[in-house]
């Protein structure tokens, strides 16, 4: 398992149910796209991944909580860095 300490979410598309996103971790050389089951809190499909998806996941998709619970919306790209 991975530990992301920076990360970006990009071309971020979400409704209720989803969030469905690019997601990078220059710091640990990840990058791929997924689609994240907001009810069932479950990726649901990882692809143009650079990595095997069992080591990539699980992705800190508690930051687009976060920031929904912060702001009531996302933007198109969010990301966490940790100076």
């Amino acid at each position: 398992m991975i530990h992301y300490i920076n990360f970006f979410f990009n071309n971020i598309e979400y409704d209720e149910y989803y969030y469905q996103a690019e997601f990078s971790s220059p710091d640990v050389n990840v990058h791929c796209n997924f689609r994240y089951n907001r009810k069932t809190k479950c990726c649901e499909e990882i692809w143009n991944y650079n990595r095997p998806p069992e080591e990539i996941e699980p992705l800190p998709v508690w930051w687009l909580e976060k920031k929904m619970q912060e702001n009531g919306k996302l933007h198109r790209c969010e990301s966490k860095i940790s100076y």
